[in-house]
């Protein structure tokens, strides 16, 4: 079992919460987790995250880390577990608006569901589920319609026991 981090929380983190020129030793925590595979994420994240013209620390550091943070969602488990997902948003009730599946399925979020349907992976993300909601697919609400678990970033770090510790304060004339 392992944690399997969405777009939304390595954007989050990265702009919200823990800006890599400001708390470096969250970046440095997240590669030794991945290090030991507790902590990954899929190949459609990485695609959202490094596209095109991605130039900020947060692609950089996706790219300085892939090879041992980033899985191919291409295998035949999930791809599998892809199908569930797929006749679980079908079947829901009340319904989604086709539109809105559609656009659901033109992103990461039903691969990273499936991803962690096929290998027992716990889900990271910070979107909130919105189970009455016919308009918009949440990654909660069809995670939890296959039986995926999922946390936020900071359950996740508290299970990892990342803390992030201030350096001490240094007066003047102090090294």
């Amino acid at each position: 079992m392992a944690f399997c981090v969405d777009s939304s929380a390595f954007i989050q983190a990265h702009q919200r919460y823990y800006p890599a020129d400001l708390v470096p030793g969250f970046w440095d925590s997240l590669a030794a987790h991945a290090a030991t595979g507790q902590v990954i994420t899929i190949d459609e994240v990485r695609r959202e995250i490094v596209h095109p013209g991605a130039q900020d620390q947060l692609a950089q550091w996706m790219q300085t880390h892939a090879a041992m943070l980033v899985k191919p969602n291409d295998d035949p488990a999930t791809q599998l577990a892809m199908k569930r997902v797929d006749a679980a948003m079908a079947a829901r009730v009340p319904p989604y608006v086709y539109a809105s599946i559609e656009s659901f399925r033109s992103g990461a979020d039903p691969w990273l569901i499936a991803y962690c349907l096929a290998h027992q992976h716990i889900l990271v993300t910070h979107e909130e589920p919105a189970p009455r909601s016919t308009t918009k697919v949440r990654i909660p609400d069809v995670a939890l319609l296959v039986g995926v678990g999922t946390v936020t970033l900071f359950e996740m770090m508290r299970t990892l026991g990342i803390r992030l510790v201030s350096a001490p304060i240094r007066g003047p004339g102090t090294p």
